[in-house]
């Protein structure tokens, strides 16, 4: 890595070093993985279903209205990362999180609308 890369300067016009790990792609990873493996692990205490099933019923029941808590209590734990990521500084990687949670919110918005 060159040194260029090495540092940043933050908005009280501080230089500081980049924090390993701090990458959009794991943050954007981390924001879509932690809630669906939560989402299959909460219909599957409900369901009891196989792998394959379960994917199949959480598409078809997303735009339940009785689906929606699970959708949110999915989403949560990215909440408590991001504030890791704040917490530490880890800029880009915290952005990753924000557009992954954006996307699963607006795919099962989406979903809702579609019928």
């Amino acid at each position: 890595m060159s040194d260029y890369n090495k540092f940043y300067i933050d908005a009280k016009g501080n230089i500081g070093t980049k924090k390993s790990g701090d990458n959009f792609l794991l943050g954007f990873l981390v924001g879509i993985i932690l809630p669906a493996i939560l989402l299959m692990v909460l219909v599957y205490r409900e369901t009891h279903y196989a792998m394959s099933e379960l994917i199949s019923y959480s598409w078809q029941v997303a735009g339940n209205s009785i689906f929606y808590p699970y959708i949110i209590v999915s989403l949560m734990p990215n909440m408590f990362v991001f504030f890791w990521m704040y917490k530490t500084e880890r800029w880009k990687l915290a952005r990753g999180l924000v557009v992954a949670t954006f996307l699963l919110f607006g795919l099962f918005a989406a979903r809702a609308f579609i019928g």
